[in-house]
């Protein structure tokens, strides 16, 4: 069967409306230039679309080269998937003549399309490059990709086509694979492979006829080498040089003895989990699979690294996790809360006018920030378990931080007005708090930075009791429970152009971010 060029289907899913046989609530999301976003593989084009009734985003996957048993094979992988609940997959609904087509290739007029969730992430590759400097986020990859890994090779099916362009990573660091084309599900015993995956991933030996449960093993083993490896010697990835989006690729299986990244990583100083997974490659890629040995020895510690104090906790309300940070004996969250039930009576995104809680989840600033809230709010917003801190919760932070006692009990009524650097406290307790990869105004960010603490504070401004949004890029309020006066809250702050802590206090419908605290950290898992 021949199918449409990409082109067409671009110019039908443009008036997805009136070209849709059942999914006509379905529009698509248009890029700055008013097109379609998507993206092409080998055998598809994907877009994004919202549903005009819900604002739930999909994925609408159209085919664009034909694969032999695609319709079959598909309805036997939804079958078989459709009790698996599992973060790492998405779920899909195969729907055959679905899609009109005014095309130059075929007669055919409808055609197939994969309806499944939308997945907001990027590519396991270009997010190794983009974290390439965050030891913890190397580290934390390794682990999480260990965790699908044990997860996956005990499964009845396999994935059958595992490399970096097929696992996203969420942004809050989870995994889920994509693009299920070269599947295999026990109803599929006997068939042939309808694809052999990437050569850069694939067991070197491995033809059509090797279809199974056992497909994934040495992929999953040789991308996990590649993670840890690059955890612990990053310049590995630098060395690498290649297209893959790791550190093997073919030639390095077909010819491992004079293989210079084989070499390279049998001369990485590692740990114990490392040198374990070092010899699961070697056992794997010389039995093809892990049938006739045990999956764990995949199993990878959660290495903290520099940042042992570091950890998640995954709120049970929206399924957000949020990266910890242990400040001596307080456990505080290492971003910005970003719950956000509504739009309005208290709760906003730094300069979105719009009324989509959807929709201002999409934002830049939402995705940087999280969430401004007035003081109504912010008492219901931190998660159980959870709570805003009070201002001497803040000044055991300081303590911690290496602030002078003099300092933290200095205190000038400033109240909320003009920023005067004079009332910023201490020496560079405020540049030890910054994630110095945030925007700054002008990039004239005035640090000092001596230890990164990983608290990564980035400069979301505020929202005035005026209701104005000031401050992007200069600076960032966090409220604390405490009273002032009347209806006023003490909070601190940071600013771009001093590197000490503000202590302030504002009325309760400003709009500024919360750092909530544990309540018991003993209890964190």
């Amino acid at each position: 069967m021949n199918y449409p060029l990409i082109s067409e289907y671009i110019e039908s899913i443009k008036f997805a409306e009136d070209n849709f046989e059942e999914l006509s609530y379905l529009r698509p999301v248009l890029d700055a230039e008013g097109q379609p976003v998507m993206s092409s593989g080998n055998f598809a084009v994907v877009f994004k679309m919202k549903d005009e009734r819900d604002g739930k985003l999909y994925a609408v996957r159209c085919f664009h080269r034909d694969q032999e048993g695609r319709e079959e094979s598909y309805r036997l992988i939804e079958e078989e998937l459709k009790d698996v609940e599992s973060p790492y997959l998405v779920s899909f609904r195969y729907m055959d003549k679905e899609l009109f087509v005014d095309s130059s290739q075929t007669d055919e007029t409808e055609f197939p399309v994969l309806l499944m969730d939308w997945v907001e992430g990027i590519t396991l590759d270009k997010y190794l490059r983009e974290n390439l400097d965050d030891q913890y986020a190397l580290e934390m990859l390794a682990y999480r990709f260990s965790q699908l890994a044990q997860w996956l090779i005990p499964q009845p099916f396999a994935h059958g086509d595992l490399k970096p362009d097929n696992i996203l990573v969420r942004e809050d660091g989870t995994l889920v694979l994509v693009d299920y084309d070269g599947m295999y599900v026990p109803a599929m015993k006997g068939q042939k492979a309808r694809e052999l995956g990437s050569p850069d991933f694939r067991h070197p030996l491995r033809t059509e006829e090797d279809f199974d449960e056992h497909i994934d093993d040495f992929p999953l083993v040789s991308i996990l080498l590649s993670l840890k490896a690059i955890s612990i010697k990053k310049d590995l990835l630098l060395e690498a040089d290649n297209d893959s989006g790791v550190l093997l690729t073919r030639e390095d299986y077909y010819d491992m003895a004079n293989s210079k990244m084989i070499k390279s990583l049998c001369n990485v100083a590692g740990d114990s989990d490392y040198y374990r997974l070092l010899g699961s490659f070697f056992i794997c890629n010389a039995n093809s699979s892990f049938s006739n040995v045990t999956f764990k020895l995949l199993c990878i510690h959660c290495s903290q690294g520099n940042h042992s104090n570091m950890g998640y906790f995954k709120d049970s309300r929206d399924g957000y996790t949020y990266k910890t940070i242990k400040m001596g004996s307080q456990i505080w969250l290492a971003e910005n809360l970003r719950y956000l039930p509504e739009i309005g009576n208290g709760y906003y995104v730094y300069d979105y006018k719009g009324e989509s809680v959807d929709g201002a989840k999409e934002t830049q600033n939402y995705k940087d920030f999280g969430v401004l809230y007035n003081m109504s709010a912010a008492q219901n917003a931190c998660p159980a378990g959870w709570h805003i801190p009070s201002d001497e919760e803040w000044k055991e932070l300081e303590r911690y931080l290496g602030m002078p006692e003099d300092e933290i009990q200095r205190f000038i009524e400033r109240a909320g007005g003009d920023i005067d650097t004079y009332t910023f406290r201490g020496g560079n307790q405020g540049s030890n708090l910054m994630d110095k990869k945030g925007k700054q105004k002008d990039g004239e960010l005035k640090e000092n930075q001596t230890r990164d603490y990983g608290f990564r504070a980035s400069l979301g401004g505020w929202k005035t009791y005026h209701r104005e949004y000031k401050g992007l890029y200069e600076d960032v309020k966090w409220w604390s429970r405490s009273i002032y006066k009347a209806n006023f809250y003490i909070f601190r702050e940071l600013y771009y152009k001093a590197t000490g802590i503000n202590k302030d206090y504002c009325a309760d419908d400003c709009c500024l971010y919360l750092r909530c605290v544990k309540d018991n950290y003993n209890n964190l898992i």
